[in-house]
């Protein structure tokens, strides 16, 4: 998706990435949400070092928008822009600790958004960018991430969506992980006082369950 001249105006001879700075903390919604839909197109066409500088600290900004549907676009986002990132080759360490540090600091904030719709599209990011990691890395930093805010929220309907997310997890992680840090939640918050948290934990039971095997599921977490 290209800015539409019609919505520019004096901002046209702008480049992309002017425009982007621009509409980004503009205070229109749209101008802000066309920003964001520019994301992947606009760190495609601009250095490391610009990304680093310049769109880290806009895209820390986002994840208090006051618009929850630029929030959930951010999460989105948040995807293909972590995958460009990834796939350069010259800036590889740069570009990796970006996606280790900015953005798993980034959906740690968006995954506890008081929107289901900002939460959700947190989780799908989240299992996609696991995907592109190692299995290793998924454990220390995004697992540990999302088990960490567990601890340091009291929200039912937050702690759910994590639980949900670690339950997603779990196929990606592969059987070892999934033994050693994914069952011990769900068997620590399946005994819970919230009937919310409980639920969340019976609906995560299949995926960690068929992670784990039978034999370890059998053992630990059938009741």
């Amino acid at each position: 998706m290209r800015f539409s001249n019609d919505l520019l105006g004096p901002e046209e001879r702008l480049s992309e990435f002017d425009r982007f700075q621009l509409f980004i903390v503009a205070k229109s919604p749209l101008q802000r949400l066309l920003s964001i839909k520019e994301l992947a197109d606009v760190t495609k066409s601009i250095q490391i070092d610009e990304i680093k500088r310049k769109i880290c600290p806009l895209l820390g900004s986002v994840c208090f928008d006051q618009e929850h549907v630029i929030r959930q676009n951010l999460a989105s986002g948040l995807l293909e822009f972590s995958r460009i990132l990834l796939e350069m080759k010259d800036d590889s360490k740069e570009a990796m600790s970006i996606v280790l540090n900015d953005v798993t600091d980034w959906t740690k904030s968006l995954l506890k958004d008081p929107s289901p719709e900002v939460r959700d599209a947190t989780s799908i990011t989240i299992v996609e960018v696991a995907k592109l990691l190692s299995k290793e890395v998924v454990e220390e930093k995004l697992i540990a991430s999302s088990i960490g805010l567990m601890d340091s929220v009291s929200d039912d309907d937050v702690r759910s969506s994590i639980i949900s997310t670690l339950n997603d997890l779990a196929p990606v992680a592969g059987k070892e992980i999934s033994i050693r840090a994914l069952a011990p939640i769900l068997i620590k918050y399946s005994v819970d006082s919230s009937f919310r948290l409980r639920k969340a934990c019976s609906h995560a039971f299949g995926k960690i369950y068929a992670t784990c095997g039978s034999e370890y599921a059998a053992e630990k977490l059938v009741h």
